[in-house]
């Protein structure tokens, strides 16, 4: 079983230091379940910051808490550690339009010319 859950605004978990619950019921010995959270980061996180460690707490009524695992490596318990990788900029569609319609109009006036000089 797997359960999704997205929570796409940081500034405000941030702000609020809010603790996510994900209530998974009538586990039996064995059983495994993973849980994937989608987020988006927007302007609150520093330009500086390069990666953020999440890590999570199981509690039963049956057994101690136990922290999550990062699967990728081989320390026991560690958090899971997410690279941050920066946006690239890219060019709106407004601008995309303006500047193909540029070009065309370069490229004829340039056709123009050429016809005009009797290059062509």
């Amino acid at each position: 079983m797997t359960t999704r859950q997205s929570y796409k605004n940081v500034k405000t978990a941030l702000k609020q230091h809010l603790e996510i619950v994900v209530e998974l019921v009538d586990m039996l010995v064995g059983d495994i379940r993973t849980v994937i959270f989608d987020a988006v980061l927007d302007e609150y996180i520093e330009p500086d910051v390069r990666f953020i460690l999440n890590q999570g707490i199981i509690e039963g009524s049956n057994f101690p808490p136990v922290l999550s695992d990062d699967p990728g490596t081989g320390d026991p318990d560690d958090p899971t550690l997410d690279i941050i990788i920066p946006s690239v900029p890219t060019l709106g569609e407004g601008f995309l339009a303006v500047f193909v319609l540029l070009t065309l109009i370069l490229g004829l006036r340039a056709i123009r010319l050429r016809k005009n000089d009797g290059l062509t």
